[in-house]
């Protein structure tokens, strides 16, 4: 038996309905959401992920409200998750060591 995942578009909800083998993903627009273009920029933010280590760094500054961050591909959730303060993201709990801390912004 295989599983199909569907990504339909930008922002998430996820159903499988009983007895289904198909799960559904859909992800809504996000206002100001990062795109491909010159001035977008994703990668591994900068810190050590040791399991105490809760300040990391992004290279550049994003454009308001398009930056995100994810945790082992979680996106996750400002002020809930992390803050921002210029370069600095800073995690409300630290990240394990071996988590996979990643991001996506439109560069300022």
């Amino acid at each position: 038996m295989s599983t199909k995942l569907q990504v339909i578009n930008e922002t998430s909800s996820l159903s499988l309905a009983p007895n289904e083998t198909t799960i559904k993903i859909v992800h809504e627009g996000i206002q100001g959401a990062p795109g491909v273009g010159a001035n977008h920029r994703s990668g591994i933010c900068g810190g050590l992920v040791n399991g105490s280590n809760t300040i990391f760094s992004i290279p550049t500054a994003p454009t308001a409200q398009s930056l995100l961050i994810f945790r082992n591909g979680v996106r996750q959730l400002l002020t809930d998750d992390y803050t921002v303060i210029g370069l600095l993201i800073t995690f409300a709990v630290a990240p394990r060591t071996g988590d996979s801390i990643t991001y996506s912004y439109n560069e300022a």
